[in-house]
């Protein structure tokens, strides 16, 4: 919450600067002097105004030219570039004049000269209106502020009014310690989510700086609105969910603010209504949550003011506007300007090596574990952790400097500056000046600590006491009764999370580093940090060589391959009597019960290999294990390849032509496709124009699910089963055609194609598990196993091509649309069609069976769970007022208990055995070597029903997955991240994840909204092949609520 140029919520009073004892110390001498020495220079005797130096305008255009493109020559994108042109060419003080629709503005760099304007100001300082969002509030939406004044945009005693709402509850400390807890669960959250964005190379995604944009949201979120948004969610929140529209609203404004009201351009005016409309998306949520607080503060008497949070206090000291102005003037102070903050810290740590281990040894200190909560005492324990924010707010200050109006006569580097001049002071400037802070550019946040014994020691470096410098050289969250409200939450939110951060990683960065400065400073290039675990960089095989050193160490000294337990193979038999179908001692077991006994009899890592026609391949049961083989596989994983479909579409080239698709494909040739169709399948807004035609399916469903019921019994018929398939083959074709293909009318033939589609898909996964898993010799000759799967995929090839032709014919007569509300078909033929058919092809055959049963195992577990169907029911009644109401992008994001239940749900009933790897680095692994080119299969199906990572595993508790779980012995979140995968995990994870959970979602909710489902059948029966189904006949009851 930076003080910034063209902002003013750089408000409060000098205590808020308390953390910097030096700069208090210095200014009470300060005052002291100014007693005896009022004025070094009479005002008569300096200088006068005209007589700053400063470019000359020409006449008629003033100054304007000299910002313009090509034949300018200052920048107007970069405020510090500029600045620097201009004090090497003027000096310190700069007058620059003649602007379009701008006062004259003096640039000031000299921290003597800071001093000067700020001991001059008043009680009520006057500094620039944001001229943009003033207008707005007293044109636009004067209605709804109705004279209600904001710290951003009043001056004089209307600011002060305001201010003085927020001062009581922002500056007060037992206020600020109510939210440590809160801020603590939002950093773990995010340290959570970092875990699962960052690759297997251990980077984070180009992504990252918006990552921290939904973290600070979620943060100021917590004191603006009283209320967890959901930004850090996963999956991250709908487009029309408020966390995400809030994110993109206050960017922006921000940006705007910028090209509006600081950098002179006439183009900019085009884009007010942008701006309005930012703003007004602001107000209505802000307005949502205030409402809401409303209802609480009426079912509470005789609070404490010193329990209420900071929303709670304006509320009962004001009314709801005035709230809702506060609400928005944190906002705007608190999310761009942290995050921003929180990058330049990440930035100057990750690339100080000797400063991160030094802040490390702190962190280890006071937070004996990684996962430690960070208590107010703690914060208290870490003064490098608060050097290392404030060097790093030295070198590259959020908020470049302060403007003001100056508030008498007054004298700045000899000459006059008459009352009401505008004076913009560039605090960047004096913070990096060699004269007041030696060797500038280095980052030593020994400079900050106060004792010189603590610098120096250990890994600490020698430097020269900041306070030698002058205190108003470093003003990161400004000065007086303007600065900034929001420091001491500001700095809590950067403490807590650089503290979990470091305690959990190593961090760096190898690009080449480039900053910005508009309206604030900071990073210009992707934030692709590379977050190394503290016991992995000791095993991980990366290109860093003293870990590849530590890797060929490892590698050394690890046992043979052929040493992996596992069940020996015989002279020429090999494995084969072992794996004979109904006779053989794994042969006769489905997969799941086969792999549990070669953990069960072998260990947590197996050795299977003598079987013809396969690949020697390791069996994986520790998710540190799987953790290490994930982090090892480079950009572009391999894994064991469906060797029977390349086979195939090789033979089929008139159709494929050469392409393989995503199931077998590895390599560059698998990224190529997938780099193809990833960003249209992936993002989180290509779900939207589905949701209507998914949410018909499931209305139509509903209707069959009423007519096919015994009328007595209530049950659904033993071919239920048959009828899960209808419908997500109905929904995937709405998805991958855009059109019903009538998979749900009533008496749907036998050999009707819908049905042909179903029978065949059911095929190919036996037929796969029979030819790609068991022992076969269809690499000899073409056996009738082979044979039958190939006219199974001629069938699947021939009807789904032909409604991908019929899909492009239609598209070809529709008029085309605003590529943000086009479809999936749409979005993917603009780019190829071909890489469209075969990429479609793929989402039928794999996207039925799997969510069929994965939904069918849900409602068992809904059915046979009444306190779990009772909460549900809750939620769903809540989000879905009648019956027949539709599932919406807001009903999507407000249905954490249906969440919480899939996951659950697909941790007893996993669709796979578990994730499927090919090494790309000689790796050691359980002390075993494990060569590059080796198949691995990571069964996460047992590691997810592990007591050791979920207590009381065989029980069905939706609950170890909600956030308020946390600390809970049951909660997911102590569980290992790797131990649960039922989607994958990066580059390769599941490409149809968010269609598969929105098919899900809606359909699950609408039939818990309308039934009541019991199951009187016993125990429900897998078969587990390819992929895990349902055997039973899925005669749940259904009562009508």
């Amino acid at each position: 919450m930076n003080a910034g140029v063209g902002k003013k919520l750089a408000t409060g009073i000098a205590a808020v600067t308390n953390n910097h004892a030096l700069f208090c110390h210095s200014v009470k001498f300060r005052q002291e002097t100014d007693r005896s020495n009022p004025q070094t220079q009479d005002f008569g005797s300096a200088l006068p105004y005209e007589a700053i130096p400063g470019p000359k305008p020409v006449p008629l255009i003033g100054n304007f030219w000299r910002f313009l493109p090509l034949i300018g020559s200052y920048p107007r994108d970069n405020q510090v570039e500029l600045v620097k042109k201009l004090k090497k060419r003027y000096g310190k003080i700069i007058k620059l004049s003649s602007l379009p629709g701008r006062p004259d503005i003096v640039i000031v760099c000299d921290p003597k000269d800071f001093e000067k304007i700020y001991r001059t100001e008043g009680i009520w300082p006057k500094r620039d209106a944001m001229p943009s969002y003033k207008y707005y509030r007293d044109h636009v939406r004067n209605d709804f502020f109705d004279g209600v004044g904001s710290m951003v945009t009043e001056q004089g005693r209307e600011w002060h009014s305001i201010r003085n709402v927020a001062n009581t509850p922002m500056l007060n400390p037992k206020v600020a310690s109510k939210y440590i807890q809160p801020i603590n669960e939002v950093a773990s959250d995010f340290v959570e989510r970092m875990t699962r964005i960052r690759g297997r190379d251990e980077m984070l995604p180009a992504t990252f700086s918006n990552e921290l944009n939904k973290w600070a949201l979620e943060s100021v979120a917590l004191l603006a609105m009283d209320t967890r948004l959901g930004c850090l969610d996963d999956p991250e929140s709908p487009e029309s969910s408020d966390a995400h529209r809030l994110v993109e609203a206050v960017l922006t404004m921000m940006k705007l603010t910028y090209d509006l009201d600081v950098s002179p351009s006439p183009m900019s005016a085009f884009r007010r209504k942008e701006f309005n409309r930012a703003v007004d998306v602001q107000i209505d949520i802000s307005m949502k949550y205030i409402n809401r607080c409303v209802e609480r503060i009426s079912r509470k008497e005789g609070e404490s003011s010193e329990t209420q949070s900071i929303l709670e206090h304006v509320l009962t000291t004001s009314n709801k506007t005035v709230a809702c102005v506060v609400a928005i003037d944190m906002l705007h102070a608190g999310i761009d300007t942290t995050a921003r903050s929180m990058e330049n810290a990440l930035v100057h740590l990750s690339t100080n090596s000797r400063a991160q281990r030094c802040l490390r040894e702190e962190l280890k200190l006071v937070l004996p574990e990684v996962d430690s909560p960070v208590s107010q005492e703690d914060v208290l324990k870490l003064p490098y952790l608060k050097a290392c924010i404030k060097e790093s707010m030295r070198i590259t200050p959020t908020a470049i400097g302060s403007l003001r109006e100056v508030g008498k006569d007054v004298v700045l580097s000899g000459y006059q500056i008459p009352k009401g001049t505008v004076v913009a002071m560039y605090h960047v400037e004096a913070s990096n000046s060699p004269e007041e802070f030696p060797e500038p550019q280095k980052y030593l946040p020994e400079r900050w600590l106060r004792d010189s014994e603590e610098a120096g020691r250990g890994d600490r470096a020698y430097a020269p006491s900041a306070r030698n410098a002058n205190p108003f050289s470093f003003l990161p969250f400004g000065f007086g009764p303007r600065a900034c409200i929001g420091q001491r939450f500001a700095n809590l939110e950067m403490e807590i999370l650089l503290a979990k951060i470091f305690r959990r990683w190593k961090v760096t960065y190898d690009r080449d580093l480039q900053f910005q400065s508009k309206l604030l400073y900071g990073p210009a290039t992707p934030l692709t940090f590379r977050l190394i675990d503290d016991w992995h960089r000791s095993t991980v095989v990366l290109s860093d060589e003293n870990l590849q050193e530590t890797a060929d160490a490892e590698w050394k000294i690890a046992k043979p391959y052929n040493l992996i337990p596992g069940p020996e193979p015989l002279p020429v038999l090999g494995n084969i009597p072992k794996f004979i179908p109904i006779v053989g001692e794994y042969g006769k077991l489905p997969m799941l019960e086969m792999v549990d006994r070669l953990r069960k009899t072998y260990g947590d890592i197996v050795r299977l290999e003598g079987i013809p026609g396969r690949r020697r391949c390791v069996f994986l049961f520790d998710p540190n294990d799987c953790e290490k083989v994930y982090r090892t596989e480079g950009p572009w994983p391999s894994r064991i390849s469906m060797e029977t479909i390349k086979l195939y579409r090789e033979q089929r080239h008139e159709v494929y032509k050469g392409e393989s698709g995503l199931v077998s494909s590895q390599g560059e040739e698998w990224h190529r496709f997938r780099s193809k169709v990833n960003q249209h399948l992936m993002q989180p807004r290509t779900i939207r124009p589905h949701i209507g035609p998914i949410n018909e399916v499931a209305d139509d469903f509903i209707e069959r699910i009423r007519s096919i019921r015994n009328f007595e019994s209530l049950e659904m018929p033993a071919t239920f089963n048959n009828e899960m398939n209808k419908w997500a083959l109905e929904s995937m074709c709405v998805i991958a055609f855009d059109h019903r293909i009538g998979c749900l009318e009533p008496n749907l033939k036998i050999d009707s194609e819908p049905q042909l589609l179903i029978n065949n898909v059911h095929s190919m996964f036996g037929l796969m598990y029979k030819l790609e898993i068991l022992p076969s010799l269809w690499k000899l000759y073409k056996t009738q196993n082979l044979r039958e799967f190939f006219r199974v995929l001629d069938n699947l090839t021939r009807i789904t091509g032909k409604y991908v032709d019929q899909a492009k014919q239609r598209l070809a007569k529709k008029p085309v649309e605003n590529i943000g509300d086009r479809s999936m078909l749409e979005r993917l033929i603009s780019v190829d069609e071909h890489t469209t058919t075969v990429m479609i092809m793929d989402m039928l055959t794999a996207g039925v069976d799997t969510t069929s049963n994965t939904a069918t195992g849900a409602l068992y577990h809904i059915a046979t769970n009444r306190n779990v169907q009772e909460k549900l029911r809750k939620e769903a009644i809540n989000v879905l007022p009648s019956k027949t109401s539709p599932v919406t992008l807001d009903v999507l994001s407000n249905i954490p208990y249906l969440k919480a239940v899939l996951k659950e749900s697909l941790r007893l009933m996993p669709i796979a055995v578990g994730n499927l790897r090919t090494t790309n680095t000689n790796v050691a692994i359980r002390g075993y070597r494990i060569p590059k080119g080796d198949d691995l299969i990571m069964c996460h199906s047992l590691m997810s029903k592990d007591s050791k990572y979920f207590p009381n595993p065989e029980k069905f508790l939706p609950e170890r997955w909600l956030k308020d779980s946390a600390g809970t012995t049951h909660s997911a979140k102590n569980a290992h991240p790797f131990a649960y995968m039922p989607f994958g995990f990066g580059p390769r994870t599941c490409i149809g994840r968010r269609f598969a959970q929105l098919e899900m979602e809606t359909l699950l909710i609408k039939i818990v909204r309308n039934f009541h489902l019991e199951w009187n059948r016993g125990k429900l029966k897998l078969r587990s092949g390819f992929i895990n189904t349902v055997e039973s006949p899925f005669q749940v009851k259904v009562i009508d609520i």
